[in-house]
């Protein structure tokens, strides 16, 4: 029930908040201290430009947004399922999860995205670092 509820507050908030571009507050404490983005920055805005059909812009604000919509998806019938009593569709969602390792695949493939793209923004756009608040402090007490 729980993850029913959770799961259509995040596809309802997807519908009402629109994605912003340029600066914008981020609740994540990674992003905040180093200024390069986790392998979950984006996520939001990914959702949110998805369920308006903008799958271009989905993948620019994080290249697994659409995956993991997908697997939410998924999630949200195989809890609805459950909560409907309708064991044997619940179950066949886990065969396939399982089948496919997809808590696995999920795993390595936001540890190479999350790497990879804070190596491309190192090497691409390092101004990032010096504006960071790890930069200053680091800075502060090379000096």
């Amino acid at each position: 029930m729980f993850v029913l509820l959770a799961l259509t507050g995040v596809f309802l908030a997807s519908f009402v908040v629109p994605a912003s571009d340029g600066d914008y507050f981020t609740i994540c404490a990674f992003k905040n201290v180093t200024g390069l983005p986790c392998p979950g920055c984006g996520l939001t805005h990914s959702f949110c430009a998805l369920v308006r059909g903008r799958l271009d812009r989905a993948f620019d604000y994080n290249m697994l947004g659409p995956a993991v919509f997908l697997c939410f998806v998924m999630v949200w019938i195989r809890s609805a399922c459950e909560l409907a009593g309708w064991r044997k569709q619940a179950l066949a969602f886990d065969r396939i999860a399982k089948r496919l390792r997809l808590a696995k695949v999920f795993v390595v493939a936001f540890a190479i995205f999350g790497i990879g793209r804070i190596v491309y923004l190192v090497i691409y756009r390092p101004e990032i670092l010096s504006s960071s608040p790890l930069a200053k402090v680091l800075g502060w007490i090379n000096h």
